[in-house]
């Protein structure tokens, strides 16, 4: 069995304050992936096809619900690693990449499909937290290579550099 220590857990949970729309578009890409999976035949059913209908003339039903499984669980591992080990913002940008690509290929599907949809007005609020994540993870990638700039200097200024410091 594993255990966290309170420090872990601490980073953890700062990292996850940090990067709540990360971990909230992670999460519902998911549970979006594993729902439509474990309902096959849902977006051809009656009554609901016409909502579905944009989306399947782009992908089959299983396509959209593995994508969205794996970009989530890919997001949620990056995000882990992320707040417990190491920094991981380019992985975390180019999650948030796809997830925005996906999302915007719902998005996209529910326009074709012509059916009014209250989807229209949800997901594009996801695609915004997504465009938000990547530039926050950009404004990081550029934070960690500054100050690896920084410990490479002073190591070869001969000056002590304290390792706890380093990204």
């Amino acid at each position: 069995m594993i255990v966290a220590t309170t420090s872990t857990r601490t980073t953890i949970w700062k990292h996850f304050q940090a990067r709540f729309a990360e971990w909230l578009n992670a999460g519902i890409l998911f549970f979006w992936g594993m729902y439509v999976l474990m309902h096959p035949g849902m977006m051809t059913a009656p009554g609901v096809a016409a909502l579905w209908t944009g989306l399947l003339s782009i992908a089959s039903e299983q396509t959209w619900g593995m994508l969205a499984l794996i970009v989530g669980l890919t997001r949620g591992m990056a995000l882990y690693i992320n707040g417990a080990h190491r920094r991981t913002p380019m992985i975390r940008l180019i999650a948030s990449f796809f997830s925005a690509f996906i999302i915007t290929q719902i998005v996209v599907g529910m326009l074709n499909g012509g059916a009014p949809n209250t989807g229209l007005i949800v997901y594009p609020a996801l695609i915004i937290a997504d465009i938000y994540s990547a530039f926050r993870a950009s404004a990081d990638m550029t934070f960690v290579a500054r100050r690896e700039a920084e410990v490479e200097a002073a190591t070869e200024a001969g000056r002590v550099v304290n390792f706890a410091q380093r990204p």
